[in-house]
């Protein structure tokens, strides 16, 4: 063994493998405490020395000059009140590092500023660091409260070192304080929505004085609602597979269920082979939904999937019909990882085993064939009519000759079709002469595919301020928009304050990473030298003619080059890139902001 890791005790020459074993040793055997120096580096420059060095390297070289202030407290809570109030006042966090020591009568206790220390990072890298970056500043900021309380009378003698060195104090590094979570925990568990927990919050803003208390996000109360455990209506278990397992026996013993399929990842079921040991199935039908299904399958079937329903990128499957009142009902649910003709005859062949064989006049699904085919196999069916398949082509096909044909084939078939003679002559009359106007191979280089922000905006307005009413009263209504209006304000500010990352920015990322990953094959150089085409990795598309911009943009703007997409064949178009330019927000911005609220 090399000497560099080996520890001689002189007085027993004997040989210690490891420093922790030789503090040991020299606590044990020769009654010499421990000394332990821990290297601390400079938030302003390369230097690294002990606390001490280092508060003496600030003064001598960086000329700060730090200040310590003595305070007394009677109890260990008038320390707390005065710390919360210092912190409220400075916009700072001072935490433990470590529990308190005790030392004959006397407890000590280290509070560090929570901006100090390094950032150590422990993810595998597939996550991009937030958009305010890392509460630590890779230094040593100095500021901190060292307090000494005794246990015989209580009182607490506290040191305060005030001087934050390599930060600013931002709200937006700053967690909700526990006062403030305390406060939110108490009316979320009174079951008020979340909507009037934030608004009662946004109203306390009186001044251009902004803290952290006023900017929580509905992430945040979201997470308020797990830490404190208010959610157990939902969640079970803390563990996702054995909550979701108890979700199940809690369906099974339901009377009202009239059917249950569940197959958790990591099993194999002998019924279905053809399922994969990693595959995940839930299947939910009650016997109400079943009666519904009886009753009103035979006219109009609906099948859709919805994504973003959970983290595990599980989709929700679901089965609807037509009431009497025209009306759409859900009648069964199915949760899988994957959306494939295998899942979803699984799907059919369960519900078929309950209702029996179902032939609806309309079935409406999605674009993938796999729900038509799966279908099919499984039900058995009739004659199908296949509107929303032959109007979703439509309105997906890019390329105008292609479309012609596929438009006049569609108002051909359904005007021989008696069960859609009466649609034609409505598509006829009121889409036929709008052509232009809404499909899609007509506005391919428009920029946009869709009002969805105004769309957005309404579906806002109506369904979360108006709470889905139709208001009568115009003053309600303009209360709802003055409501909108602050919210977005307050949107704003938690994104200057803590960041956000857009869509645009988030599908830059997604193509970037994607671009790395792709086969040099796919990118051909054009015989001119400064333009490449790039084939689609999921189509038999092409980007073509594309070229490095050289535009210079000013420090404060961040430009954005947005891909354009054109069929492989078609001929080379000359492409000129649009840049998108995203001012940075100052603090004017903010004053201005912050005003307006008031």
């Amino acid at each position: 063994m090399s000497d560099i890791n080996e520890f001689k005790c002189i007085e027993l020459y004997k040989v210690i493998l490891s420093s922790k074993n030789l503090i040991e040793h020299k606590k044990v055997a020769h009654s010499i405490a421990p000394t332990i120096e821990i290297i601390v580096q400079c938030a302003m420059c390369l230097f690294t020395a002990t606390y001490t060095n280092m508060n003496i390297h600030y003064e001598k070289d960086h000329n700060i000059i730090q200040s310590v202030d003595n305070f007394e407290f009677e109890s260990i809570d008038g320390f707390n009140n005065w710390k919360h109030e210092i912190e409220l006042s400075t916009q700072t966090l001072y935490v433990k590092n470590f529990g308190s020591s005790e030392k004959g009568n006397q407890i000590y206790s280290y509070y560090k500023c929570h901006r100090s220390g390094f950032y150590n990072s422990i993810s595998k890298g597939q996550r991009h660091l937030k958009t305010q970056g890392s509460n630590k500043i890779n230094g040593y900021c100095p500021a901190s409260i060292n307090v000494i309380e005794s246990k015989v009378t209580k009182r607490c003698n506290v040191k305060f070192n005030g001087n934050h060195i390599g930060h600013e104090n931002e709200i937006g590094h700053l967690p909700l304080n526990t006062c403030t979570r305390d406060d939110i925990a108490a009316k979320i568990s009174q079951n008020i929505p979340f909507d009037r927990i934030l608004d009662e919050i946004r109203d306390n803003i009186t001044n251009n004085h902004l803290e952290r208390t006023h900017l929580p996000t509905k992430k945040d109360l979201y997470n308020i609602e797990a830490s404190y455990n208010l959610n157990n209506e939902a969640v079970h278990h803390s563990n996702y597979a054995t909550s979701v397992g108890a979700w199940v026996e809690k369906l099974k013993s339901d009377d009202k269920l009239s059917l249950v399929y569940y197959k958790s990842q990591g099993q194999i079921d002998t019924n279905y082979l053809e399922l994969k040991e990693d595959d995940f199935l839930l299947l939910i039908m009650k016997e109400y939904q079943k009666s519904m299904l009886n009753k009103f399958g035979n006219d109009v079937i609906c099948i859709d999937e919805t994504h973003g329903m959970n983290s595990y990128h599980f989709n929700l499957t679901t089965i609807k019909v037509l009431d009497d009142l025209r009306e759409g009902f859900p009648c069964s649910f199915l949760i899988s990882n994957r959306v494939d003709e295998t899942v979803l005859r699984i799907f059919f062949a369960e519900i078929r085993d309950k209702t029996g064989i179902i032939q609806p006049n309309v079935f409406m699904s999605d674009m993938a064939e796999s729900f038509y085919n799966a279908w099919i196999v499984e039900m058995k069916p009739g004659s199908i009519v296949e509107i929303y398949k032959v109007l979703r082509t439509l309105l997906q096909e890019q390329d105008a000759e292609a479309f012609r044909r596929m438009f006049d084939n569609a108002i051909n078939r359904m005007a021989k079709d008696d069960e859609t003679m009466h649609f034609s002559n409505y598509f006829i009359s009121y889409y036929a002469p709008s052509v232009q106007s809404w499909a899609y191979c007509h506005r391919l280089n428009a920029g946009i595919n869709t009002n969805m922000h105004i769309e957005r905006m309404h579906r806002t307005l109506k369904h979360i301020y108006l709470q889905g009413k139709k208001v009568k009263r115009l003053d309600k209504s303009l209360h709802a928009l003055m409501r909108y209006t602050r919210g977005k304000s307050i949107d704003r500010l938690i994104v200057l304050h803590k960041g956000k990352i857009s869509s645009k920015v988030k599908e830059l990322r997604k193509r970037h990473k994607t671009s790395i990953l792709m086969s040099l094959e796919m990118v051909l150089k054009n015989v001119d030298g400064k333009s490449w085409n790039v084939l689609s990795g999921k189509t038999n598309e092409m980007y073509e003619n594309l070229t490095p911009s050289h535009h210079q943009t000013s420090p404060n703007k961040l430009k954005i080059t947005p891909h354009r997409r054109y069929h492989s064949t078609k001929a080379k178009r000359n492409v000129e890139k649009s840049t998108l330019s995203i001012e940075v927000p100052n603090q004017v911005e903010q004053n201005c902001i912050a005003a307006s609220l008031l």
